[in-house]
C-alpha cells in the first residue's frame, strides 16, 4: 500500500489498539540498517481484521521531528480527540532524560501535535542510568481516566541490562500546559524478571532480564 514519506526498511515494537471499529497499529519504522544506523520513527497502519494491513508510513504531525518510538493509542475517544503516548529521543539525550510524551489529534491518521512530557525514570541505586517508553495499550478505567503499564529499562556500570514493569494511573481531565499534571499516582517495580526465561535469553536478540 502507498507510505507517506521516506521508504522505511524494518518495523518493530507494534502496539494495536481497537478504535472505530478499526484496529489501528503504531510501530517504530527503521529508515536504514538497525545493527549499524538506528534512526526509529513512528508509523501507523489500519486493518479491518486483523490479517489485512495498510501502512500509511510516518505519523503525520510534529512527533517525527526527533527520532520517536514507543509510540501506543489510548482505546478511547476523549472530548472527541484521540492520544497517543510517545518517546522521542536525539543523539546526545542522555538515557535518565528520556520521557514519556502525550500526543493529541482530530483523528487516528493525525495530523499529531505533542503535548508534553508525562513522566520519566525513578532513579535506581541498583544501576548507572535508567529510562521509561510505553508498554501496553493504556487500560480504560472510566471518566477520562487510563491505566499504563509501562516499562523502565535500566544499565548497570557493566552494561548489564533490566527491564522491568511499572504503572501509572493518569486522568486526561487534568490535562493542561503543564502535560504532567495528568499522572495522579505511580507504582515503581510492579514486576521484575525473576523466572529462568526472564533472566536468560534464548532468541537471537539476546535481551536477557527482562518483562
Amino acid at each position: 500500500a502507498p507510505q507517506r514519506g521516506p521508504a522505511l526498511t524494518v518495523g518493530e515494537d507494534p502496539r494495536i489498539t481497537r478504535l472505530d471499529n478499526k484496529f489501528y497499529m503504531v510501530y517504530c519504522g527503521l529508515k536504514a540498517d538497525p545493527g549499524t544506523v538506528y534512526h526509529p520513527q513512528l508509523c501507523l497502519a489500519y486493518s479491518n481484521d486483523l490479517l489485512h494491513w495498510r501502512k500509511l508510513g510516518g505519523i503525520d504531525g510534529n512527533l517525527n521531528r526527533p527520532y520517536n518510538k514507543d509510540g501506543v493509542l489510548f482505546p478511547e475517544v476523549f472530548r472527541g480527540r484521540y492520544f497517543m503516548l510517545h518517546r522521542p529521543w536525539w543523539e546526545g539525550l542522555a538515557h535518565a532524560d528520556y520521557a514519556m510524551r502525550i500526543a493529541v489529534s482530530d483523528a487516528p491518521e493525525g495530523s499529531w501535535t505533542d503535548l508534553g512530557e508525562i513522566l520519566h525514570s525513578y532513579e535506581n541505586p541498583r544501576f548507572k542510568e535508567s529510562w521509561v517508553g510505553a508498554g501496553s495499550v493504556p487500560l480504560a478505567i472510566g471518566g477520562g481516566r487510563f491505566l499504563l503499564i509501562y516499562h523502565t529499562g535500566n544499565a548497570d556500570a557493566h552494561g548489564q541490562l533490566e527491564y522491568q514493569l511499572d504503572a501509572a494511573l493518569v486522568d486526561l481531565n487534568r490535562l493542561s500546559a503543564d502535560a504532567s499534571q495528568i499522572v495522579l499516582a505511580r507504582i515503581e517495580h510492579l514486576m521484575v524478571p525473576e523466572t529462568p526465561r526472564e533472566l536468560t535469553s534464548t532468541s537471537s536478540l539476546r535481551v536477557q532480564n527482562v518483562l
